[in-house]
């Protein structure tokens, strides 16, 4: 069994950080009236490290997961209204 390596994310994780995080929500896409928009917003998941911290989660040199922290002062909030929510 491969374990899981959290590391952070470098530039050549975007594609797949993009498709994991939109891959994740696509169960949700008939609750949103307008998916198109809000699905182009996590499809753009990697972009979350500009504002903040992007971790992955890697198991056997496949993304499994991305999750992002930010400081106290609210760094991301410029991201989360790109995405529309």
């Amino acid at each position: 069994m491969n374990p899981t390596t959290i590391r952070a994310y470098r530039e050549a994780d975007r594609a797949a950080v993009n498709a994991v995080a939109l891959a994740a929500f696509a169960q949700y896409a008939g609750d949103y009236d307008d998916w198109p928009t809000f699905s182009a917003g996590i499809g753009r998941m990697a972009d979350l490290a500009a504002d903040g911290d992007l971790f992955v989660a890697e198991r056997g040199g496949v993304i499994a997961g991305p999750s992002c922290t930010w400081d106290p002062d609210g760094r991301a909030a410029r991201s989360f209204r790109a995405t529309g929510r």
